[in-house]
């Protein structure tokens, strides 16, 4: 779309915007599940969970921001906290959730499915709160 002179840049810069969102849903999304299993565990996660849950993470993270890029979450900037924008977030979250969870039956080392259903949920608070916050 041109905007006349300039219009370029402006949509250039609009896409940047939006973009930035990806380094903190990395880390939100991330810390959303550690969250999660220390959690589950009261604060002190065995060794053999510690481990499956590093073996699990990155693939958490990446699902998580493959989901918000097939939603639609990047392609825009946020100018209103809209119903329409944050059910791209809900969507892309508890999408990625679903297929975390389906995942998890044929992961070779196992994570509590638990720790998987809450990890969702408080990735995708947190991931919404980011942009609502950023609105207000």
């Amino acid at each position: 779309m041109w905007d006349g002179p300039g219009g370029e840049a402006h949509g250039a810069v609009r896409l940047r915007a939006s973009r930035l969102f990806l380094p903190l849903d990395l880390i939100l999304s991330g810390f959303g599940y550690a969250v999660a299993i220390t959690l589950r565990f009261n604060g002190h996660v065995p060794a053999q969970d510690s481990s499956s849950f590093r073996f699990f993470l990155p693939i958490a993270i990446v699902v998580h921001l493959a989901a918000s890029c097939l939603s639609g979450v990047y392609d825009r900037e946020w100018r209103h906290a809209s119903t329409t924008e944050l059910g791209r977030v809900l969507v892309a979250g508890f999408g990625s959730g679903a297929v975390l969870f389906a995942a998890s039956f044929a992961m070779p080392q196992s994570i509590p499915r638990s720790t998987i259903i809450f990890g969702t949920i408080v990735a995708v608070f947190f991931l919404g709160s980011l942009r609502l916050c950023r609105r207000a």
